[in-house]
């Protein structure tokens, strides 16, 4: 579960996206959102984590579809403890 504040407002056609970034190898995308007006979201990962091979959860703006590796620098990093 990801819970963000303050996020900041969004172009049209943007997204929020999360990406699970493993102790080895690419990013791999975990979903899309949109915050509240307020900049508030909570989004929530389908599935189990792997928590012994994620490394950290990050939060990048990318276009409105998503995409399949981050195309922007991470809004947030948050590493993963083992």
């Amino acid at each position: 579960m990801l819970i963000a504040a303050n996020l900041p407002a969004l172009h049209a056609g943007r997204i929020y996206q999360m990406w699970l970034i493993p102790r080895s190898g690419a990013p791999r995308p975990a979903g899309l959102f949109r915050s509240d007006p307020s900049g508030a979201a909570v989004h929530l990962l389908p599935g189990p984590l792997d928590l012994a091979q994620t490394g950290a959860v990050a939060v990048s703006i990318e276009p409105e579809a998503g995409s399949a590796a981050p195309t922007t620098t991470p809004l947030i990093v948050a590493p993963v403890a083992e």
